[in-house]
């Protein structure tokens, strides 16, 4: 059976507080095809959010 992709996009802008959250909610759900694109808006904190996406 085929199932169709659904994409989950993630905006981001200094929010390493609950972007590993944020990824894990997806990751947790029944659906399993899925894409998750985090898109980082210019973030000023140091890196944080690279580094958790």
């Amino acid at each position: 059976m085929e199932y169709d992709l659904v994409s989950i996009i993630i905006p981001v802008y200094n929010g390493s507080n609950y972007l590993s959250e944020a990824i894990e909610s997806v990751v947790n759900q029944t659906y399993r095809e899925v894409e998750i694109l985090v898109i980082n808006d210019g973030s000023t904190d140091d890196g944080a959010t690279r580094r958790i996406a």
